[in-house]
């Protein structure tokens, strides 16, 4: 969260692939699409279902978290894991999601 992004990459184009801490997977996805150059594309390990919000079209499915990775990029579960592929085994399914982001938001806004 306190790594200047663009310090490492500079004006390439970038992906980030990650297997990260569930419970800072909302902040990570956040910190990388509010950035001023965002990655290409997202890859990530998530809780399966952190992973159908952020999929979810649906009215009434829909959160903050889904309409924000919405507004930057096209959410899709590239898989899910059945938690025997981990060790330890968590208790929890977990996917594979990609985001491959927007040149431009979805919506163009005044103020992001």
């Amino acid at each position: 969260m306190k790594t200047d992004i663009l310090a490492l990459v500079g004006n390439k184009d970038f992906v980030v692939v990650a297997n990260v801490p569930y419970y800072i997977t909302t902040a990570i996805i956040g910190h990388l699409l509010e950035q001023e150059r965002r990655p290409k594309r997202i890859v990530m390990t998530m809780q399966y279902e952190v992973a159908e919000r952020i999929c979810a079209t649906k009215p009434g499915d829909m959160t903050i978290l889904s309409n924000s990775v919405q507004y930057f990029g096209k959410p899709e579960i590239v898989s899910k894991l059945n938690p025997a592929v981990f060790w330890p085994r968590p208790n929890i399914n977990s996917a594979i999601l990609s985001i491959d982001t927007y040149e431009k938001p979805i919506v163009d806004v005044p103020d992001d």
